[in-house]
């Protein structure tokens, strides 16, 4: 009868073992959750400074192809210097500052929700305006993209629009200042 229960070569797991391995794996689940957590914000932010300057690239490729300008503009209920909303492209054709019915929009970009992106320095508005040769009309742009709770030494990203058509961007290093200059 002895032959009836398992027998040594017999593969498999006992409920037993296999509770135990889903145990396990659980504890280490919850031990990797908040590592998991910085690494989702960090990647938001980066995304957000990676479309602002894809965006730019654009705008200037636009501007230089079409020989017009190009703006750049927050979108949503944001206002002033704060591009949280996300922002819009279009070729500004009659060189008004603002869309009307004949001119093409280009792109719309959404920001993560809960995310800040703030435009800093001279000129920090709404719009920015890319000339015909590609450059921006204000010299230096400067815009900081923030995780929900502020300025951060490990997430903090600073994107630099130079004049030239140049764009940077620059991530703090610690113990630096969570908000890096452009220069």
């Amino acid at each position: 009868m002895s032959h009836r229960l398992r027998k040594p070569n017999q593969l498999g797991f006992t409920m037993i073992e296999m509770m135990v391995g889903i145990a396990i794996l659980g504890i280490l689940a919850a031990l990797a959750a908040p590592d998991f957590s910085a690494t989702i914000k960090r990647y938001r932010i980066k995304s957000t400074a990676d479309e602002l300057r894809a965006s730019f690239l654009l705008a200037r490729s636009t501007a230089i192809t079409r020989g017009q300008p190009v703006i750049i503009q927050s979108t949503g209920a944001c206002k002033d210097n704060d591009w949280s909303c996300g922002w819009q492209m279009f070729v500004d054709a009659d060189s008004s500052g603002t869309m009307n019915g004949t001119e093409s929009l280009l792109q719309v970009t959404t920001a993560p929700p809960g995310y800040v992106l703030t435009r800093t320095g001279n000129g920090a508005s709404k719009l920015m305006t890319i000339d015909r040769w590609g450059r921006p009309i204000d010299p230096i742009q400067t815009f900081v993209a923030n995780p929900p709770e502020g300025p951060s030494d490990s997430f903090t990203h600073t994107v630099c629009i130079f004049n030239s058509g140049r764009v940077q961007i620059k991530k703090p290093h610690p113990p630096a200042e969570p908000v890096v200059t452009c220069s």
